[in-house]
């Protein structure tokens, strides 16, 4: 299980739309101009926080599912822009409710360029 998103690299940024992250953060072939690649991003690579934190990596977004896993929970993600649907795993003593207002913090080592 994954989340696939589609990104415009190139000029020293990866871009997905509703948040941008640094180019530097990732393995990326050399370019020229801007590409359009689609990349992997773990649903346990972005971490869900209840508050905003000063770092480039955050998404203000809204939560509007979840199931229990036992080990983990599983939340359903809106982002406030563009239509964003993420699936974010959660550890099982981070129990937020459906509705409830989150900033994720995305892990640039659990994201990859597939394709």
């Amino acid at each position: 299980r994954t989340n696939l998103l589609e990104g415009q690299f190139g000029n020293g940024e990866v871009a997905f739309g509703a948040f941008a992250l640094s180019a530097a953060l990732f393995d990326l072939p050399p370019v020229t101009g801007q590409q359009t690649g689609l990349f992997s991003i773990r649903p346990r690579g972005i971490v869900l926080h209840d508050q905003p934190a000063a770092t480039e990596r955050m998404l203000k977004a809204t939560i509007t599912g979840r199931t229990y896993l036992g080990d983990s929970w599983d939340y359903i993600i809106a982002g406030s822009e563009n239509n964003l649907t993420l699936r974010v795993a959660a550890p099982p003593l981070q129990v937020l409710a459906i509705g409830s207002q989150v900033w994720l913090e995305f892990d640039p080592r659990q994201i990859a360029l597939v394709h």
